[in-house]
């Protein structure tokens, strides 16, 4: 017989859920994220090393930063960091802190994303705005 869970007003079956709990589990580690204290910005900032190890190449280097939940792309750009999706900019308090985050630490968020450094490697190295 098989077991069926209740999962937000849907119900799904087991082997489904349990590929669904394993597929999360490996997103939630193929990024390495700093802490907004640690970066200096009103956000965790989250970096991966370019979708590879996920089989999602992104098409251009980006950061992401946490909004209520959300992980909201950031262009890795050595002048002019952008938001990579549509949303209003108004609900995202210190945009420029988060861009001069990208700015001063440009040569190591792409040698992260070019799988030149580890994501060890690349904590230990950005710098706080």
């Amino acid at each position: 017989m098989k077991k069926w869970y209740l999962v937000e007003d849907s119900y799904i079956d087991a082997e489904t859920l349990e590929e669904a709990i394993s597929n999360f589990k490996v997103e939630m580690y193929d990024m390495a994220n700093l802490t907004s204290s640690e970066n200096g910005t009103s956000y965790d900032i989250w970096i991966d090393n370019g979708g590879r190890s996920r089989n999602v190449p992104h098409n251009s280097p980006r950061i992401k930063f946490n909004l209520d939940g959300e992980l909201i792309p950031v262009s890795i750009d050595r002048s002019n960091p952008q938001i990579l999706i549509n949303i209003d900019k108004k609900y995202i308090n210190n945009l420029d802190k988060i861009k001069q985050f990208v700015i001063k630490n440009y040569d190591v968020l792409m040698k992260h994303h070019n799988g030149e450094i580890s994501d060890k490697e690349a904590l230990n190295s950005l710098k706080r705005v």
